[in-house]
């Protein structure tokens, strides 16, 4: 994934964020998934973005913020 995911194929950066977010198959790096995501996201992933709506309100990997939350949400939700 770490390949794609340098060439820029956005699902691999997702699929990459995701390990490193539970730390499936790598040492868990919460700082390095987030990068990695706004990364995919920015880019306009779907998923990258649906995932970092969830991640901005829950709160559990960065601060908490709604605001941010719902940016991301409706970036996603445009896709729709």
């Amino acid at each position: 994934y770490q390949q794609a995911a340098d060439l820029g194929y956005l699902p691999a950066m997702y699929s990459l964020a995701v390990m490193y977010e539970q730390g499936t198959g790598i040492e868990k790096d919460v700082k390095k998934a987030v990068e990695l995501y706004i990364n995919a996201a920015s880019q306009g992933h779907l998923n990258s973005q649906h995932t970092l709506g969830l991640i901005y309100e829950e709160g559990f990997i960065v601060q908490q913020n709604y605001e941010t939350s719902m940016d991301w949400y409706e970036k996603a939700a445009e896709q729709n």
